[in-house]
């Protein structure tokens, strides 16, 4: 698995897709002109493609507890791999370390690539990758990989929180809104 993922990441940097950055960057900061700069819109939508393309890679991979591989994968494993092979951004391993990595957002800012969490059980917590307009990827115990809706009664009552791992300077990404 660890060379189907080194392959994943050789061939987003060789188109030019590697996404870095700890903040959006203002125009000003750029050196852009506004009409240089492509909206976050643009930005996130494009996000919102390559994610769930990746994610349709992985659809119907079957849940196993501890699985690391397309063979069977948990939750974590599942949003550590995405997050390896499109942006080369290792995130720890289980879903109580992801809940404490990068910083919080409010469910009504959610952004393709935030991280949303459940609870679960009393002690058992859920992640996945939210894709845009409502839909979430996550490795499901009965039925794998596939894409739910936070609006779904199940999920909206355990949602806990979000995470945003992943932040798109404005200087990383063409006037097309291609990230780079």
């Amino acid at each position: 698995m660890e060379a189907c993922a080194a392959r994943r990441v050789l061939r987003w940097i060789g188109l030019g897709v590697l996404i870095t950055g700890c903040y959006i960057s203002s125009v000003r900061r750029s050196g852009a002109t506004p009409s240089d700069t492509p909206k976050p819109a643009l930005i996130y939508a494009n996000l919102e493609a390559r994610l769930r393309q990746e994610v349709a890679q992985w659809q119907g991979v079957p849940y196993r507890l501890g699985g690391l591989h397309m063979q069977g994968v948990d939750c974590s494993a599942f949003v550590q791999n995405v997050f390896v092979g499109l942006f080369g951004l290792y995130l720890p391993r289980n879903t109580a370390q992801q809940a404490r990595f990068g910083r919080t957002v409010q469910r009504d800012a959610l952004r393709p690539g935030d991280l949303v969490f459940f609870h679960i059980g009393r002690r058992t917590r859920h992640v996945g990758i939210y894709l845009g307009q409502d839909e979430f990827a996550h490795a499901s115990r009965s039925q794998g990989v596939i894409v739910s809706r936070l609006s779904e009664p199940y999920w909206a009552k355990r949602y806990w929180i979000a995470r945003r791992v992943l932040e798109v300077r404005a200087d990383s990404v063409d006037s097309a809104g291609q990230v780079f």
